[in-house]
């Protein structure tokens, strides 16, 4: 497959969405655009995001096909408003953030319940199976 550019159309909403988190450099869509060609080359649907807040966090997340895409998210460090780089990023990264349709909608905050109402999903960090091993208290019965 040969290298496709973005449209100009396409390269001047990216660098206007992605501007005030730092994001809109031109290096910083050339890079979007090779990871793009690279992962399309394999015709398999992209599943790792990156989203990133003014302070340069980044929120790695994996799509589990739950929602269709989100635009932005809350930082997962700061909670402050984070971009979404449109799944063209390097596909090998490790995600540490999942979106999930939660049972009971009703425990959540009543901010985000119109949101879950409208099937926009939450997210939540991914549990790492050493870090629950290790944190779990054990009761020892005698």
């Amino acid at each position: 497959m040969e290298y496709i550019g973005f449209p100009p159309e396409w390269v001047a909403d990216f660098k206007e969405f992605l501007e005030p988190v730092g994001k809109g450099s031109d290096a910083d869509i050339a890079e979007m655009e090779r990871w793009f060609n690279l992962n399309n080359k394999t015709g398999e649907r992209s599943l790792i995001n990156v989203y990133w807040c003014k302070a340069g966090h980044d929120t790695i997340t994996i799509d589990n096909h739950l929602h269709d895409h989100l635009k932005t998210i809350r930082c997962a460090t700061c909670r402050d408003e984070a971009r979404s780089m449109h799944y063209m990023v390097d596909q090998s990264l490790k995600p540490y953030c999942e979106f999930y349709m939660p049972k009971d909608i009703l425990a959540y905050p009543r901010h985000q319940q119109p949101d879950l109402r409208n099937g926009i999903p939450a997210f939540k960090r991914i549990v790492d199976p050493e870090e629950v091993r290790f944190s779990k208290k054990i009761k020892i019965k005698l």
